[in-house]
């Protein structure tokens, strides 16, 4: 296991949130002897100056794994739009 691997894990944990939730993401769990947590809060800075900007979210990808006796972490973040509620959509 190794910094490669972790690496792919982070990015296909962003890429699966394309789009957030309003409510945001706050999901983790294991894959493969990797301990990962996906987080997002919401980002302000263009909503401010052009009210017509979509909203963003922040959201960070967190990978950990042991190297021997060593705790290793990967983290990534990015901003990704929040996803549009749908006419009559249930928010949970």
């Amino acid at each position: 296991m190794g910094q490669s691997q972790a690496m792919s894990l982070a990015e296909s944990l962003l890429a699966a949130n394309a789009v957030v939730p309003p409510q945001g993401v706050n999901a983790q769990g294991q894959s493969q002897g990797f301990g990962w947590q996906v987080r997002s809060a919401p980002f302000a800075g263009l909503e401010a100056s052009n009210p017509q900007a979509p909203k963003l979210h922040e959201i960070e990808a967190t990978v950990r794994w042991s190297d021997g006796a060593n705790e290793r972490v990967f983290q990534l973040r990015s901003l990704r739009p929040e996803r549009l509620n749908t006419p009559g959509e249930v928010i949970r």
